[in-house]
């Protein structure tokens, strides 16, 4: 008996596309599909087209880079830390070999105004003010006749030039001369009959001490242009009749005792339109100058044991140094002379830094214009009156 099997079909499998759930997969696909056409648009195409122009593109689903930190500038130096001494020294030379000594350099815009003099009865005479033009290395003499032995302490602007004619004993006479006009012939400011005085000049004023009596010194100040003078201050008896005032951008500045204790001093100063201030220190004060914004003074008078203290404004007071012989102030720089060598002390860095080499000895002359004047005296046979700008 055969056997009939029945075979059973499987049940046919449902396609997925079929299903309900079709439509949306294909639309997901979709989708998917087109936002990674995007993305590689976005991250490889767009950054290679853009740099063909040479501009950079950092795609939006690319990590941004992490900018590099900003590199804090680094601090100019002053200027005087790089100065080496003996690098920019030049001398005045004269084509006249007749004149072997040198003295009292003033500059003024570039220009220098000294004293040059020869032998007169054993005696150094400075018979000759020459002007100096450092960029051509020319001197031109100023047109006066002495009446006396020597030119001192001549000092000028742009419209005046002052000097003393003076004996070698002392007593003479100031002098003045207008510079900005043409011909003009130096004229008699004042006589003078003690001492030397040293003139300061600013504008069309000049202020000095002079000694009028046997005990007595006088601060004066004179208009050139209308020649009137009035006596500032009186000394009588007082040691800082002795000292020298100093006159930069129109301030005043004299020593004199403290009115407040006799063991200090005061440095007083005034604008001539102005009132009169007291900045009191607890040393003694002799040659103050001051320019508005600083001070310096010595503590005595000019020995090899002296302390030269400086000040910012009416501050404390700084100890530059000890021992100093002579000093001047420019802007914030006070230079003297210590141990035959220039120094420069610098407000601003409260350092001091050596403007003359160490196998050199130098006196220091003055400080003008920004030019640092001084005598090469290492061998000492002539005067060799030397410059240097500062930095």
């Amino acid at each position: 008996m055969n056997r009939r099997y029945k075979i059973r079909k499987s049940p046919r499998k449902r396609r997925l596309t079929r299903s309900n759930a079709g439509p949306l997969l294909a639309l997901l696909g979709t989708i998917f599909g087109a936002l990674a056409v995007i993305a590689a648009i976005v991250i490889f195409v767009v950054p290679f087209a853009i740099s063909l122009f040479d501009k950079s593109y950092v795609s939006p689903f690319m990590p941004q880079p992490t900018p590099a930190p900003t590199a804090a500038p680094t601090p100019s130096p002053n200027p005087i830390e790089c100065f080496v001494p003996g690098s920019d020294e030049n001398e005045i030379v004269l084509s006249s070999a007749d004149y072997k000594w040198f003295g009292d350099p003033c500059c003024h815009n570039g220009k220098i105004v000294f004293t040059a003099g020869k032998l007169k009865d054993n005696n150094a005479a400075m018979s000759s003010l020459f002007f100096y033009e450092p960029e051509t290395r020319t001197a031109t003499s100023f047109d006066y006749t002495l009446k006396y032995d020597h030119f001192m302490f001549p000092s000028f602007n742009d419209e005046w030039l002052v000097f003393i004619d003076t004996k070698f004993g002392g007593g003479g006479s100031i002098m003045a001369a207008r510079l900005d006009e043409e011909g003009q012939k130096a004229f008699k400011v004042k006589d003078f009959y003690v001492g030397q005085p040293e003139i300061k000049l600013w504008e069309h004023y000049i202020v000095w001490t002079e000694r009028t009596g046997s005990r007595m010194d006088k601060l004066f100040v004179c208009d050139l242009e209308t020649l009137e003078s009035t006596t500032l201050v009186m000394f009588n008896g007082s040691s800082y009749g002795q000292s020298i005032p100093s006159f930069m951008n129109g301030l005043i500045v004299w020593a004199d005792a403290s009115a407040v204790s006799p063991d200090e001093s005061a440095i007083n100063y005034m604008r001539l339109s102005g009132r009169l201030n007291t900045y009191t220190v607890s040393t003694y004060v002799h040659d103050p100058e001051g320019n508005g914004a600083y001070f310096a003074w010595l503590d005595s008078h000019h020995s090899r044991t002296a302390k030269l203290y400086g000040s910012k404004s009416i501050g404390k007071p700084r100890l530059i140094a000890e021992g100093a012989i002579e000093f001047g102030l420019y802007e914030d720089y006070v230079i003297y002379s210590k141990d035959e060598s220039i120094w420069a002390y610098s407000f601003e860095t409260d350092k001091s830094y050596r403007m003359t080499p160490e196998n050199e000895s130098a006196q220091f002359m003055g400080v003008s214009g920004g030019m640092v004047f001084f005598m090469d005296v290492t061998s000492r046979e002539r005067d060799i009156l030397k410059y240097v700008k500062l930095p």
